[in-house]
Order: structure tokens, then sequence, then C-alpha cells
């Protein structure tokens, strides 16, 4: 008997390697890889990703601020501060906790203050979407000391005109000015030959059954 021990296939590994020939079967996964063989369009994919990124980031801050033509139109929320986390790949927070005791989170990234624990503020914010992670969270633009909610805690680094402004224009320029460019060269560069990989592909695949068919059919008479 042999003391070779069966090793059981890896289960990640065996549902991404399935993801993968998933995958493959679509033009854009080929787009890709094609695209990132070379050296130059390695770097466009890279300039790609970046653009798109950018202009998510114009397009929730659009969205979220868009109602509101001035700050104090925003919405509030009074409490307690009761935690703040600031770490380096994520937004500084505050933790309020209200009247009721329900907490509310929020992302204050320009105007956190340790020294505020315990007291009472009110926080006006956007609610804010996003494509990546959190995907949703409520961003803090400015701050009152109660109860007569006039002693402000921190200034926006915008006024709400000039943020919306902002934003829009960050969408626009990443967009148009980089994004659909880039995109443009490489479906000119690429476009053709991931179509001709592709149909390659799902080739070599089909082939294998119609191997076994014409074996099993066996030598024509």
């Amino acid at each position: 008997m042999s003391n070779t021990a069966i090793k059981k296939p890896n289960a990640v590994k065996a549902a991404w390697r399935r993801i993968k020939d998933r995958l493959k079967l679509s033009w854009i996964v080929w787009f890709y890889i094609c695209a990132r063989r070379t050296v130059g369009g390695s770097v466009l994919l890279i300039l790609l990703f970046i653009s798109l990124f950018s202009s998510s980031l114009g397009i929730s801050g659009y969205l979220a601020e868009r109602h509101y033509a001035s700050w104090n139109e925003l919405p509030c929320q009074t409490g307690k501060i009761v935690k703040t986390t600031e770490g380096r790949r994520k937004p500084p927070t505050i933790t309020l906790v209200d009247d009721a005791g329900v907490e509310h989170k929020l992302y204050a990234p320009r105007y956190l203050d340790k020294t505020l624990y315990g007291q009472s503020v009110k926080v006006c914010f956007t609610s804010v979407w996003e494509i990546y992670p959190p995907f949703f969270y409520r961003d803090a633009k400015i701050a009152f000391l109660p109860p007569d909610s006039k002693t402000r805690l921190w200034d926006p680094h915008f006024e709400a005109a000039e943020s919306i402004a902002f934003s829009r224009k960050l969408a626009e320029i990443s967009l148009l000015w980089f994004a659909f460019p880039i995109v443009i060269w490489l479906l000119k560069r690429h476009a053709r030959e991931a179509w001709r990989v592709r149909r390659s592909h799902l080739d070599s695949l089909s082939k294998p059954q119609t191997e076994n068919i014409e074996s099993l059919k066996g030598p024509s008479s």
C-alpha cells in the first residue's frame, strides 16, 4: 500500500478556474487579455482604470450634492460623539449616539477632532453611494455645537455650489478627456484581435467533443 497521501483538490482554486473559464467565453475578457500583452496597452489600461475611478468619485459626489443649493439645506443628526477612528487606508469616521441610544456613523475626512469626545454636536451630511466599498456612507460637511447651533466646529472645503461644480467637472474631464480616448484607441488596436482569439478559443473547446463523437462512431465501412 502506498504511503503517498492523496491530495484533495483545492476548492478555491477549482472555483477560480471555473470562473476564468466562464469569463473567457466573453469578448471583453479577451479584449483585456490582448490589450495587456503589450507595454503600451498595459499602461493605457492602468490609466483607464484610474480615469474611471476618478469619474466615479465625481459622479457620486455630484449625485449626493446636486439637491442642495446651500449646506444649510443638508439633513443633520444630533448626538454625542462616542467614537472616532482614523486609519491610513480608510477615511476617519465619527460615531454619534442620539437620545434614543441609536448609533450613527459618519465619514469626516477633513474635520475630525478627537477633543470632542462626549460632547453633543449637530452634524450635517450628504448621503453618498459608490460602486466600491463601503458603497454607502454619510459624508459630514459641517457641524455645530447645540443647543444654540451657532458655534461652528469646522468649515467645509467648498460651498455647496462650488462642490457640485467641482464634482461635475471631475467626472467630465475624467470621462471625456481620458477614458473615452483611451477606450477608442484600445478598440482600434485590439478589438479585431480579441474577436479572433475568442473565436479560436471557442473552436478549441468544441474540437474535443467532435473528436469523441467521431471515435464512438468508429471507422466508416
